[in-house]
């Protein structure tokens, strides 16, 4: 659909539609106006958007599967405009049963109680969620939206796998 101008017309299949002294065409018989062309680019750029943000947290995932997660890290933080956490293997006195990893707010470190959690997408992302937020000012992200931040990471990893798996 082409919108050429930001007020109502009429439109005819493949035809310029004369009104005043405006010439429009477009390819569909709709009535449009200048907010449905809004709209229309808004979506168009928010699909845009949507997509580089899917390619990104793949890249973060694959990333962290490659045991690159320094890089993994990187590459989200730089999407998010944030500094860029330290990581580190080890734990914060006081959090040590059933910890996979901890986030520091005083040290801006991301801990790993062990080595294999740091190649681990799920809770290396879930860290870097609670870092995003103590970073941003306002610290109120729950472990819940810490789960949601992550599975939305891996799930855009998986949607893009399965996408190239059904190109090729």
């Amino acid at each position: 659909m082409m919108c050429l101008r930001l007020f109502m017309w009429r439109v005819t299949i493949g035809k310029p539609v004369e009104q005043g002294n405006q010439r429009l065409l477009t390819n569909d018989s709709t009535a449009l106006t200048g907010s449905d062309c809004l709209r229309a680019a808004e979506r168009r750029a928010l699909s845009t958007i949507m997509a580089a943000e899917d390619q990104m947290k793949a890249t973060v995932v694959a990333l962290i599967l490659d045991s690159k997660t320094e890089e993994a890290i990187q590459v989200a933080s730089n999407w998010y405009r944030v500094s860029v956490p330290t990581l580190g293997i080890g734990v914060v006195e006081g959090k040590t049963k059933g910890v996979a990893a901890v986030y520091s707010q005083k040290r801006k470190e991301i801990l790993a109680a062990r080595r294999e959690f740091m190649f681990d997408p799920f809770v290396m992302i879930h860290e870097f969620y609670h870092h995003l937020r103590s970073v941003s000012g306002h610290h109120r992200g729950t472990e819940k939206q810490a789960d949601r931040f992550a599975l939305d990471f891996i799930d855009a990893y998986r949607r893009l796998a399965a996408a190239r798996r059904a190109e090729g």
